[in-house]
């Protein structure tokens, strides 16, 4: 099948086979002379009504990929901690991504993403989040975060104590120190939905590689 970019999103948008679409690609090329496919693809779904969504779903993946560039050098711990800074600090426009893939010898294991977490816990409900606090230990500010599920009254800690830049200093380290206390009390069966929700929608990011 010939290879045209974003073909995925826009047989997503419109309910049809990626054949399907090159043959509409075909149809409106033959009606606009000299008209390239991304164009055409625009104007196919601007009249389907879904050219809004496309470009910010394309805009969504060229942030992604732009971003993740940073990070592909890292380690796998620390790319992950490094994406979710990013998403912390708002440099990952449009849709973010719900899950993290590692490659491996046996196949990609799949983990959540600083967002997966956030869609896990709305998910679940009934969860109370503490203010962080900032003590300083050993001449450095960490945050320390308490969660409690009102459900069974469970109570866990996070702790995060790594960030970036200075500006950004008390809200990366709430975030993660939030995050690393929700990521113990997230149910496997709300984590595998998810995954499972994210592979199927392609919001994911390869860690130390390219998003898709």
């Amino acid at each position: 099948m010939q290879q045209i970019q974003h073909i995925d999103v826009a047989a997503q948008l419109l309910g049809a086979s990626e054949k399907e679409i090159i043959e509409k690609i075909g149809e409106m090329q033959e009606k606009h002379p000299g008209i390239d496919t991304e164009t055409a693809i625009i104007k196919i779904l601007k009249d389907a009504g879904h050219s809004g969504q496309f470009k910010k779903i394309i805009a969504s993946r060229a942030s992604i990929e732009t971003v993740s560039k940073k990070i592909q050098k890292k380690s796998v711990y620390e790319a992950m901690d490094a994406f979710d800074e990013l998403l912390i600090e708002e440099q990952v426009v449009g849709a973010k991504p719900l899950i993290y893939e590692i490659p491996g010898k046996e196949g990609p294991t799949y983990t959540l993403s600083m967002e997966g977490i956030y869609d896990a816990v709305a998910r679940m409900g009934d969860i109370e989040i503490e203010p962080p606090t900032f003590p300083e230990v050993g001449g450095r500010t960490i945050a320390i975060a308490r969660v409690r599920n009102l459900k069974n009254n469970v109570v866990v800690v996070g702790v995060a104590e790594a960030y970036s830049t200075e500006k950004f200093k008390h809200t990366t380290l709430s975030s993660k120190a939030i995050r690393n206390a929700l990521r113990k009390i997230i149910p496997q069966k709300i984590q595998q939905q998810i995954i499972r929700e994210a592979l199927e929608a392609k919001s994911f990011i390869v860690v130390g590689g390219m998003g898709r």
